[in-house]
């Protein structure tokens, strides 16, 4: 008896945990089907007043068992009882999940008894991760299409991007689960066919026009000096740090770009000053250029930004534009500054960067920059890259410990990669630096955990996809135009 009245809720968490199981670092992606689809079926069956709870379950569901990572950077790095931080957690995974929540309502109040529901479910979900990725400067995480990195899809990254596979991913699921109606089998198999047919074919026509530029790829070299989270910014620990990546790049002058971790230097910009001109020295007579991580504080002192910064060889200076609630900004700082050691994390006072800020440049080349979970903003690193030749990311991803936060960040990269059709140069502090071909295939990296550098070669690229074209507008606007008019339908059918 409890399992009937349960159903839809067990079904639809179960479908929620196959998503995030369709991911790194398991990369099962066949879930990826499975698991909108079971969300459908939930859903669309439910009785319309437990479906915002049905809704809700796929969403814990998905971020319980996929961004539960957060627990380690609350519980661990913060001294927050592990009780405490447990809750904390659940607030949330349970906080994300009322977007799962509003976009099973929606479905289920307007759009849910539909010959074209299949349609209208999918357009529901695009346009709820669009959501997503805006509220509190987002959280574009966990999304379906990146399960695709290695699937038969993946060819389909650089022309409609993650969330067109997104879109796809979910169509082709819940067409699947729509042919189970009599009533509307035809129609469902007819638009399945059409979708495999129009998946299958658009690489084929829609070829993005991206090339090597120059007859020999650079060495990029990657300094991985895995310091631990807790004694990073101890001020008495600085000379110690300044030294292990010294010491790393020596075995790494030979690249043509050398690229050092988030915030490897643990003091600001202007007080680094006398290191960071011996080391522009050393660069430059080596003919490298050296990127590092770095904090910035303004001359008159009233901003302080996470920043990256390229000497020697290179120049220029970006600051982080996406920062991380509560790890770098504190909302309602007054009010929750003192009251949980959590809200006073070292280096969580930061200012956003501003928008349209000009590359980084190496040599004759450019290199559009992203700090931590910046990359995980497809259209921000589509408008950012312009015409740069590589992508390069830092992050510090010892805050998740041995989850799978830095598997899944990975990932995100490669998507990057496939999308803009750009080489990825990813510099961690702990693990997992790596070189990202423009195909998403992983060239080269270092384990996790441990002292490291890496060496490989990557091409500088020229010319657009696709998607840094056009970006998701196309698909979003689709999505939209497509509920509007079945409810101006709906509403001139009811009226006359």
């Amino acid at each position: 008896m409890w399992l009937r009245r349960h159903q839809y809720a067990i079904v639809a968490t179960l479908g929620g945990i196959a998503i995030s199981l369709s991911l790194a670092p398991l990369h099962w992606w066949p879930l990826a089907f499975l698991g909108p689809a079971l969300i459908y079926w939930a859903v669309h069956y439910s009785p319309l007043e437990q479906a915002k709870w049905v809704g809700w379950w796929s969403g814990l569901g998905l971020f319980g068992s996929g961004a539960s990572w957060v627990y380690v950077s609350i519980h661990y790095h913060s001294d927050t009882p592990a009780a405490l931080a447990a809750i904390m957690t659940f607030i949330f995974c349970g906080g994300l999940a009322l977007l799962p929540a509003g976009m099973a309502w929606s479905f289920r109040r307007w759009f849910s008894q539909q010959a074209l529901s299949p349609l209208f479910f999918t357009a529901l979900w695009v346009l709820f991760d669009a959501l997503r990725g805006i509220i509190l400067t987002g959280f574009p995480w966990l999304f379906i299409g990146t399960a695709h990195t290695d699937s038969p899809l993946a060819n389909l990254m650089p022309v409609i991007g993650a969330n067109g596979l997104t879109a796809i991913t979910v169509l082709m699921a819940t067409l699947c689960i729509h042919m189970a109606q009599a009533n509307h089998r035809k129609l469902a198999s007819v638009l399945l066919l059409i979708t495999l047919t129009g998946t299958v074919s658009a690489h084929q026509f829609l070829t993005p026009s991206v090339s090597k530029l120059g007859d020999n790829p650079l060495t990029i070299g990657i300094a991985q000096g895995n310091i631990a989270q807790a004694e990073k910014w101890k001020p008495e620990n600085v000379r110690s740090t300044l030294s292990t990546y010294t010491a790393l790049t020596e075995q790494l002058w030979s690249s043509d770009i050398i690229i050092w971790p988030e915030s490897a230097i643990t003091i600001d910009y202007w007080r680094a000053s006398s290191f960071l001109n011996a080391m522009h020295e050393i660069a430059t007579m080596e003919n490298a250029t050296l990127i590092t991580g770095i904090p910035y504080i303004s001359p008159r002192g009233e901003q302080i930004h996470n920043s990256i910064t390229a000497i020697g060889l290179g120049e220029g200076l970006y600051h982080k534009q996406k920062l991380v609630p509560f790890g770098e900004y504190v909302p309602l700082a007054s009010t929750l500054r003192g009251t949980l050691a959590f809200f006073d994390l070292p280096m969580s006072s930061f200012d956003r960067g501003e928008p349209n800020q000009d590359l980084l440049r190496a040599g004759n080349y450019t290199l559009a920059p992203f700090i931590c979970y910046e990359i995980a903003y497809g259209e921000m690193v589509r408008e950012q890259l312009r015409d740069a030749n590589f992508i390069v990311t830092v992050s510090n991803d010892a805050w998740f410990g041995r989850s799978w936060a830095p598997w899944q960040h990975q990932q995100i990269a490669r998507v990057r990669a496939m999308e803009t059709g750009r080489f990825v140069l990813r510099s961690t502090n702990n693990g997992i630096s790596s070189v990202i071909d423009s195909d998403g295939k992983i060239v080269a990296s270092t384990a996790q955990f441990e002292e490291a550098t890496l060496q490989a070669n990557a091409w500088p690229m020229q010319g657009e996809t696709l998607f840094v074209r056009w970006g998701s507008t196309p698909i979003w606007w689709l999505c939209v135009i497509l509920l509007v008019a079945q409810r101006l339908i709906h509403t001139r059918r009811t009226t006359s």
